[in-house]
């Protein structure tokens, strides 16, 4: 049997981490590992625990999505990273930067901002980002 494939999830809305946990738990190859509410906590579980891969918000409080993936890039290169934003297309030079930093796919958290609005527009977002994430797993 294979090893299931550790994700660390790391997102400053408990929701967004909530529902993004629950969609890669949907595939049984796949184990999510823990969750941080931003970079410096990430990077304080990593000290002690180990993952394949991170799903990375970009916009966060206290350690932003870049600065934690230049951390993990240094200290955790074989870890390959998800970057996850709600950017559109002012996003985009933030989505080059971290492509070219190694990060391994940036997805667009689709659904995110509405999610106080319209559950349903969320889960949809997420299913879509839960589907993306799990191709660029495997």
């Amino acid at each position: 049997m294979l090893s299931k494939v550790r994700v660390l999830i790391v997102d400053d809305s408990a929701v967004v981490r909530g529902l993004v946990c629950k969609s890669l738990q949907q595939d049984e190859s796949i184990e999510v590992a823990g969750t941080a509410m931003h970079g410096e906590a990430a990077l304080a579980w990593l000290k002690i625990n180990q993952v394949d891969v991170i799903v990375l918000d970009v916009e966060m409080p206290v350690m932003d999505g870049l600065e934690t993936l230049r951390n993990i890039q240094r200290d955790y290169p074989r870890v390959k990273v998800i970057m996850a934003s709600s950017l559109t297309s002012s996003g985009a030079k933030i989505t080059m930067q971290a492509l070219s930093m190694g990060a391994a796919e940036c997805i667009c958290q689709a659904g995110r901002k509405k999610c106080c609005r319209s559950n349903e527009n969320c889960h949809q977002g997420i299913d879509s980002f839960g589907q993306r994430s799990r191709r660029t797993l495997s």
